[in-house]
């Protein structure tokens, strides 16, 4: 992949090992994970703080309708990749490596 910058930032809880989050950050080039101080409990106040060092713009809240997320997509020109009946994509739901989303992150860095 080029040396673009990838910014993972796990939600509540973290993203334990086996998580397509965790294994992407140890192995991909150029990764940065947010780090929190309290994944359990976690106030917004941290959570914004962490995503700033890394980001200039935090949404919020990193969850919306689907809707939204296609009206989202349509106003900055980019695709919008549903996943029918995938609920949340973690571990749980059977998404280890999830080699899909890896291949749509290549697509969007430009290479293999």
């Amino acid at each position: 992949m080029p040396s673009a910058s990838i910014i993972i930032v796990p939600g509540w809880r973290d993203s334990g090992p086996g998580h397509w989050q965790t294994l992407w950050a140890e192995s991909l080039p150029c990764t940065q994970r947010v780090v929190q101080d309290d994944w359990v409990a976690p106030t917004r106040q941290a959570w914004v703080g962490a995503l700033s060092q890394l980001i200039l713009l935090a949404p919020a809240d990193p969850y919306c309708p689907v809707r939204t997320a296609g009206a989202y997509a349509r106003a900055w020109g980019s695709q919008f990749v549903r996943l029918q009946d995938a609920g949340h994509i973690n571990i749980e739901a059977g998404f280890g490596r999830w080699p899909l989303g890896l291949a749509l992150l290549q697509s969007l860095a430009g290479g293999p």
